[in-house]
C-alpha cells in the first residue's frame, strides 16, 4: 500500500507487477474470484505506468470472474435473488468501476465496446 502513495508511476507499475507475480499462488488457496477481485484497484495504476498488457489481462480476469458470479445470480429464481441483492449490487458496482478504467485507458476500442455491451446485457437480465 505504501508504494501506491508515491508519484513515480513506473515504480508503482513495477511494484504491482511484482506483487501480482508473487501472489499468484494465492488463487490456489482462496480461488480465482477472491484473488482477482482484490486486485481490481491496481488496474488503473498499471495503465498509468504504461503496462497496458498486464492491466488488460488483469481487467479481463477480474471482469470474467465478475461475469461468472453475476451469471450465477441471473440463473437464480426471483426469491433467491432477493436474498443476494447486496451481493448483486456490489458485483455490478465493481464491474462498472473497472469498466470505467478500461474506457479511460484502453486503446482497443472493440474490447471497450464488447465489454460495455456485456455489462448492459448482464445488468438488464438482473433487473428484469
Amino acid at each position: 500500500e505504501s508504494v501506491l502513495n508515491t508519484n513515480d508511476v513506473n515504480f508503482i507499475g513495477e511494484a504491482i507487477e511484482n506483487f501480482v507475480k508473487s501472489t499468484d499462488f494465492v488463487k490456489e488457496i482462496y480461488g480465482d474470484y477472491e484473488y482477482f477481485t482484490l486486485l481490481s484497484p491496481f488496474i488503473e495504476n498499471l495503465y498509468k505506468s504504461g503496462n497496458s498488457n498486464l492491466s488488460k489481462d488483469l481487467y479481463l480476469n477480474i471482469a470474467n470472474q465478475l461475469k461468472d458470479r453475476l451469471n450465477l445470480f441471473i440463473e437464480m429464481s426471483k426469491e433467491n435473488k432477493s436474498e443476494y441483492v447486496e451481493n448483486i449490487a456490489n458485483n455490478l458496482f465493481e464491474y462498472s468501476k473497472i469498466l470505467n478504467v478500461l474506457k479511460d485507458y484502453e486503446a482497443d476500442k472493440s474490447l471497450i465496446k464488447s465489454e460495455i455491451e456485456s455489462f448492459i446485457n448482464i445488468k438488464e437480465k438482473l433487473t428484469n
